[in-house]
Order: C-alpha cells, then structure tokens, then sequence
C-alpha cells in the first residue's frame, strides 16, 4: 500500500518565486491573452501538420509507398485536438481565473506539455518528410524513438523521485546517469555522421560545398532533436510534477508563503468571499 504524501516531504520542492508566477500570471491571464495563445499554439500545430500534409501528397518529395501516407489522414485528429487546445483555454481557463489560479496554473502547463508533444512528433514527420533517403529515415526513426521513449521514462522516474532522497537507483537509471558524456558522444557521432553521409550522396548539379552542408542539415536535425527531447521532457515534467504538488497543498504553501487569499486564490474564489465575510 502506497504511503500518502505528506506535506513535510515536498515543502521546499516548490520554490516561492515559482509559487508567485503562479497566482500572479493567472490572476491575469485575461480573455484575450488566452484567444492570442489558442490562437497561436493551435494556429503554429496547424501550420506545421498541413505542411507535412502537402509533403506526403507531393511525389516531388517522396515515393507515393513513402511510410508517412497516414499522414494526410490525420487531419480530423488534430483539428479536434486544436478544439481541445482552445476550449480548454478559452472556457476552463475563463472558469478557473480568479476563482482557483493555483489550478489554472497547474492546468495551463498541462495542455502546453500536450501541445509540446504533439508539436515534437509533427515537427520531426515533417523534417523525415524532407528525407529522400529511406534507411536514412529509418536509422533517423530509430534515433528518436529511443530518444523519445527514454526521455519518457527519464520524466516518469524523476516525477516518482521527486519526493525522495538518497534513494537508491535502478541499473538503467544508474547507467544512464553516470554515462551522460557517453550518451552525448554517440548521439554526436550519428548526427555528424548523418550530416557527411548527405553530404557525399547530395548529388544536386552546381551546389557549392557550402550549400551542400547546409542542405546535410536537414536530414540530421531528427537526431538533434532526439537528443534535445532527452533534457526537454523531463524538465517539463519535473515542473509540472510541482505544480501539481503545489495545487495539491495549496492551502499548506498558502500558509508557508505567507500570501493573503485573494492573491493565491483569485480575488473572485469561494475561499477569498468567506474570509470577507468572516470579516
């Protein structure tokens, strides 16, 4: 049986400025603001899945057996997840502000992590759309796949630990650990030896060598990429991790900050009202 966690554990996991940012940004996180965001993230998401879109559908780029032809069937789910995006800004953002900004705070970072992962897969379709080399593609599939999936379980391991000290390491978790520079290196050498295998196989008449080089950049940006997730993923899970530590004890934080009601809860929430009434 689990134990529950207990306040006294995660105290000075949330620092005070984090905790200020929270009440702060969301007490003042307007209409408007939130229509500019939807705007924006579900409008740049949009952007990035159709130009994807007309890759696939251009034989210019891509054999018609390419493995990304799911690609032009897909639309459907991300418009719906744009919805999801906005709604969720528009309506629970308008619910929560003023009224639970901790949460709104917590909730707000939720969807981003949401977005941020769907816009990371889409962005790497679309750069293996770029790719006309198909063992390319796949040593490149490969790469991210494995960067991907350890950046997950990185995230996951360090969300349970979060509470934890001296807690003792699994083999993985200790190897990956202790070999970073190792992990580093051999990422290093397959992006850099993407980039002289296009170089080489470029054969596009009257390009300089320049050209060629940063033409080469194209195919080995998924492994960038890979290796980027490694170190995204698991800071934005560490903080949301924390965010929903602090949403959990608010009041306890509330307390710990010393922060009147109005502030930490919204000038409009119940806990802010029944203190003036008291009053």
């Amino acid at each position: 049986m689990k134990k529950e966690i207990q306040f006294e554990q995660i105290e000075n996991i949330v620092p005070e400025k984090m905790a200020e940012e929270c009440y702060t940004k969301s007490e003042s996180l307007s209409f408007g603001k939130r229509l500019i965001a939807s705007i924006f993230f579900a409008g740049s998401l949009q952007g990035i899945y159709w130009f994807g879109y007309f890759l696939v559908a251009d034989s210019k780029f891509l054999d018609k057996n390419n493995e990304y032809q799911f690609v032009t069937s897909v639309w459907w789910i991300v418009l719906l997840f744009c919805l999801y995006f906005s709604f969720n800004m528009l309506v629970l953002g308008g619910m929560y502000r003023k009224r639970k900004n901790i949460l709104l705070a917590y909730k707000s970072n939720i969807w981003l992590v949401e977005l941020a992962v769907v816009f990371y897969l889409f962005i790497l379709i679309d750069l293996q759309l770029l790719i006309e080399n198909r063992y390319l593609r796949l040593v490149n599939l490969i790469v991210v796949s494995v960067c991907f999936l350890y950046s997950i379980f990185k995230s996951i391991k360090k969300s349970k630990n979060i509470t934890k000290k001296n807690q003792d390491l699994d083999r993985f978790t200790k190897f990956t650990t202790e070999n970073q520079k190792l992990i580093k290196a051999i990422l290093g050498v397959l992006f850099i030896t993407s980039m002289i295998f296009n170089i080489f196989s470029n054969n596009t008449p009257n390009q300089n060598l320049e050209g060629k080089v940063l033409v080469s950049l194209i195919p080995a940006l998924p492994i960038l990429f890979g290796f980027f997730s490694i170190y995204a993923f698991p800071w934005l899970f560490t903080s949301v991790t924390r965010l929903f530590l602090l949403n959990k004890f608010s009041e306890n934080f509330r307390r710990k900050f010393n922060v009147n009601k109005k502030l930490w809860y919204g000038s409009k929430s119940k806990e802010y009202k029944e203190e003036q009434t008291q009053e």
